[in-house]
C-alpha cells in the first residue's frame, strides 16, 4: 500500500506543477485595470497640430488611420499630463479630424491626444502638450500699489512705490520690501549690490542690496541713474551729477529754451537723457543735442521718446535703431510709439495707450501683436519692462500689469 501512495504523488506531481505554472502565466498577462496606461497603436492614432492658441481656446487636428466610424473617434484633453479621462470630444463626420477645444484657463498647460474606439479596446495616441496664452493681470505689492518706477537689474525687478521700494527674485511672482515702507519713492538704479533711490525730499544710497541705507543728500529727482562711481539724477529741466562727494547741478537748454527731460540711460561712456520734444541729448560727457528722432506734436505732453539700452528708440512715427550719435535708423513704422524695453532677442514697444502692443522674439526682425486682455479700458502706459519672459506695463496712475509668455 505504501508504495502505490508513492506512486500515486510522482504520477500527480507532473500535471501539478503545470496547473502552477499556467496559473502564473495568466495572472501576468491580465488585462490592464482602469488605471493602467490604455492600449493602442501611436502609428494609427495620433494629434497632428495644435494651432490658433489663444488665451481659452485651441484648435487640434488629429489623424486616424481607417477609423471604424469617425462619429466614435475623437480626441480627450486635460490638465493632467495622460488625459484618459478628463474632456472627450468626438469629430463630427462633415467636419474631418478637426476640433476646436473652448472654455480654457489662460496659461495652463494642457495635454490632447487622439482615440479610435474599435470593437474590443480603445486606441489612444500620444500626448500632445501645449499652453494657452496669458491675460494681463494686475500685480498687487502693497495696500496703497501706486507704481511710480520699475527697472530690472539682471534678473531682479525693482519697484519704487507710494509706499516703499520692492525687489522681486522670481519675475514677479512674489515681493520683498527693501525699506521706506511710509515714503514716496520716486526714483531710483540698481547695479549690483549699489542702489540710490530719491525718497520724499532726500536721496539714500545702500551698498548691500537695500539690507541698510544711509542719507545722500537732500534731493528729489524723477530718475536716477548709477555710472562706474558716478550718480545721476534728472527732474524736469534740471539734472544732477553726484562724484566724489561733489555736486554739480545744471539745467538743459536748447538755445533759450528749457527741455524737459523724461528717462536717462547709459551707452557705452555716455549718459543720455529723452526728452518730451523729438530729440536726443547727451548729457555726459559733454552737453550735446544728438539727431532728431521721429516727429514732435505741438502741445504734447510726455512720453514721446523712450530709450532701451541706449540703442533703441520708440517715438512717434515709429521705433529707430541707433546708428551713431547723430544717426538713427527706423526699422520698425508706426504711427505712436512712446514706450521701449528690450531683454536679449526679445524687444517689447507700445503706445501710449493699449490699442498697440508689439513683441519681437528675434532682435525685430518680425513681430506679433500682444493681446491686450486684462488692461483696463482706455488704459494709458507710461512706461514698460521685459524681465524673466514676462512683459509688464504701468500707467500714469501707478498701476502695474503683468503678462507672461
Amino acid at each position: 500500500m505504501r508504495q502505490r501512495c508513492l506512486h500515486l504523488k510522482k504520477t500527480w506531481s507532473g500535471p501539478l506543477y503545470v496547473f502552477l505554472a499556467l496559473i502564473l502565466v495568466f495572472s501576468a498577462c491580465k488585462k490592464p485595470s482602469q488605471t493602467d496606461e490604455p492600449v493602442g497603436s501611436f502609428a494609427q492614432v495620433s494629434v497632428v497640430s495644435v494651432s490658433d492658441i489663444s488665451d481659452t481656446s485651441a484648435m487640434v487636428r488629429a489623424v486616424v488611420n481607417d477609423p471604424p466610424d469617425p462619429e466614435r473617434s475623437g480626441i480627450c484633453y486635460d490638465s493632467l499630463p495622460v488625459p484618459s479621462g478628463g474632456q472627450f470630444l468626438h469629430f463630427k463626420s462633415d467636419s474631418g479630424l478637426v476640433v476646436r477645444l473652448t472654455n480654457l484657463m489662460p496659461y495652463v498647460n494642457y495635454y490632447v491626444r487622439a482615440f479610435t474606439v474599435r470593437e474590443h479596446d480603445t486606441l489612444y495616441g500620444p500626448a500632445t502638450c501645449f499652453r494657452t496664452k496669458d491675460i494681463w493681470h494686475e500685480q498687487k505689492i502693497n495696500s496703497e500699489n501706486k507704481i511710480n518706477h520699475i527697472k530690472r537689474d539682471g534678473d531682479l525687478l525693482y519697484v519704487a512705490t507710494g509706499k516703499g521700494f520692492y525687489i522681486s527674485r522670481d519675475g514677479g511672482h512674489s515681493w520683498q520690501l527693501l525699506g521706506f515702507p511710509n515714503e514716496n519713492v520716486s526714483a531710483f538704479d540698481a547695479k549690483g549690490n549699489t542702489i540710490f533711490l530719491s525718497s520724499n525730499t532726500s536721496l539714500h544710497a545702500s551698498s548691500d542690496g537695500g539690507q541698510t541705507w544711509s542719507f545722500s543728500a537732500t534731493e528729489y529727482f524723477n530718475d536716477l541713474l548709477i555710472d562706474s562711481l558716478r550718480v545721476f539724477g534728472i527732474r524736469g529741466f534740471r539734472f544732477t551729477l553726484f562724484e566724489g562727494g561733489l555736486t554739480f547741478s545744471s539745467t538743459l537748454l536748447d538755445g533759450s529754451n528749457l527741455i524737459l527731460m523724461r528717462s536717462i540711460t547709459r551707452f557705452e561712456n555716455t549718459v543720455l537723457a529723452a526728452t518730451s520734444g523729438k530729440h536726443i541729448y547727451r548729457i555726459w560727457p559733454q552737453r550735446v543735442k544728438l539727431g532728431s528722432v521721429g516727429y514732435a506734436v505741438p502741445n504734447s505732453e510726455p512720453p514721446d521718446i523712450d530709450i532701451s539700452q541706449g540703442m533703441l528708440i520708440a517715438a512717434r512715427g515709429g521705433l529707430y535703431y541707433r546708428i551713431n550719435d547723430y544717426s538713427w535708423q527706423r526699422f520698425m513704422q508706426l504711427p505712436a510709439l512712446s514706450c521701449v524695453s528690450a531683454d536679449g532677442p526679445l524687444i517689447f514697444t507700445t503706445s501710449s495707450n493699449i490699442s498697440s502692443l508689439y513683441l519681437s522674439h528675434d532682435n525685430g526682425d518680425s513681430w506679433q501683436i500682444v493681446s491686450n486682455k486684462g488692461l483696463p479700458a482706455l488704459a494709458k502706459i507710461w512706461d514698460v519692462m521685459v524681465c524673466k519672459s514676462c512683459l509688464y506695463v504701468y500707467s500714469p496712475q501707478g498701476l502695474l500689469y503683468r503678462f507672461r509668455l
